[in-house]
């Protein structure tokens, strides 16, 4: 593994997209507290509410 490669796996970050419409919103505040027990510190979360 060359240097470039094993620095862009140590560095990649995920964006975790959650959609919601009319899920209950005890279900939405678990799911959000599912995420971010899993995430690093460089990825993101991003909450997209379709009313």
């Amino acid at each position: 593994m060359t240097a470039n490669t094993q620095e862009a796996l140590t560095s990649a970050a995920l964006s975790f997209q959650l959609m919601t419409r009319a899920e209950p919103p005890e279900l939405v505040i678990a799911t959000i507290k599912s995420l971010l027990a899993v995430k690093e510190a460089r990825d993101e979360i991003l909450i997209i509410d379709y009313r």
